[in-house]
């Protein structure tokens, strides 16, 4: 290998050409398939999930015309999720911002490549967005330059955001159905969903050097987070990923992992102890993080034309929380979790919730549309 020793950034100590190379970089970076091959772009690490964050913000401008509401339309059917604003970053036309400076300078050399490798696998954090992303790359004409195999097997940080088609996660649920009653039998028929699905997580278990996993999921529907059976989608994936802890708790040169899994608030009026985790009941080492989930969504009309439709998943009264939860209100603040909790009791006791909070709307001079 030569040793470049002409080059003052070469030459210099491990540390120091490290220190340089973090200065380009966020700390986070996104690997994406792009013509068979895989890149690197840089992440805004967006919000992940919270009340101001249900789709508003990801509109053009404050125009309304067509092009604008088509836009806003496209950005919120993202499959990157919250990630939206990195796939737009990810495709951009301009070939810097495709690959990212730290990303071009692998291909400077091949100690520089080498330095780059070390410092993206055991520094930085990870994310992926497809269910294929983290398989080998054979199409490649490069392979001993390719720097996703370089670096896959030593990731330490990986970021999942899956946003799927509800008909993805309905073929898991139904598979998993027929797994559970067909206990002890060999003859059972698995769909490609379901072998994919699961094939992803044997693949995480595989990264040697994995220490954190972090798991963003939702649909890409419309209709509550809770259509989804999510107990029957993940207990087969929370049963992989406590068999790979507990192996790891064998072995000596083999980092713990830590496990999250960000998913939307269930909807009470729908989601069901047998079907999902309601008293989030999970393996102790795997932890399961509520979010609020978008309320815009792309709607299109019959003639193919993009638009924008409002619909609330769980909290439906999420505006009237948010008012009454300003500090500024003294002593009548209630806590935004009161007004979910009060919700959930509407839900569960069968009442006609939209009616309750148009009542309650009127009452106190707002004019929300919830649904």
């Amino acid at each position: 290998m030569h040793l470049q020793s002409q080059s003052k950034l070469l030459s210099a100590p491990l540390e120091i050409r490290r220190a340089i190379y973090t200065q380009i970089s966020s700390g986070h970076l996104h690997a994406l398939r792009s013509q068979s091959k895989i890149r690197f772009s840089g992440c805004l690490q967006p919000n992940l999930g919270d009340s101001e964050h249900a789709g508003y913000e990801r509109r053009v401008s404050a125009e309304n015309d067509d092009a604008s509401q088509a836009q806003w339309a496209r950005r919120l059917s993202s499959s990157w999720g919250p990630h939206w604003e990195c796939e737009e970053l990810a495709l951009a036309k301009d070939e810097k911002l495709c690959g990212g400076d730290l990303y071009g300078l692998g291909f400077v050399c091949k100690k520089m490549f080498l330095d780059i490798c070390d410092l993206v696998a055991e520094s930085l954090v990870i994310n992926v967005t497809d269910l294929d992303i983290l398989q080998s790359n054979p199409d490649d004409s490069s392979p001993s330059w390719n720097l996703w195999d370089h670096i896959r097997p030593r990731v330490q940080v990986l970021n999942v955001t899956l946003r799927l088609p509800v008909a993805f996660y309905t073929e898991i649920e139904g598979n998993a159905e027929v797994q559970d009653e067909a206990a002890g039998r060999s003859t059972t028929a698995v769909s490609t969903a379901y072998t994919n699905w699961m094939h992803f997580w044997v693949i995480i278990c595989g990264l040697q050097q994995l220490r954190k996993l972090h798991v963003w999921l939702d649909h890409d529907d419309e209709s509550s987070w809770s259509v989804v059976k999510e107990r029957q989608v993940l207990t087969p994936v929370f049963a992989i990923l406590a068999t790979e802890l507990k192996a790891r708790s064998a072995m000596c040169d083999v980092p713990a992992m830590q496990f999250l899994f960000n998913l939307p608030k269930l909807h009470p009026g729908i989601a069901k102890p047998e079907t999902h985790f309601v008293e989030e009941i999970v393996p102790p080492s795997i932890m399961i993080k509520r979010r609020y989930r978008q309320r815009y969504h792309r709607s299109m009309s019959d003639d193919g034309a993009l638009s924008v439709a409002y619909k609330s998943d769980f909290p439906i009264m999420h505006e009237i929380a948010d008012f009454y939860s300003n500090e500024s209100l003294g002593p009548i603040m209630i806590p935004v979790q009161e007004f979910e909790e009060i919700e959930r009791n509407l839900w569960l006791t069968g009442q006609d919730v939209h009616r309750e909070i148009r009542e309650l709307t009127s009452l106190n001079g707002f004019s929300v549309c919830y649904f």
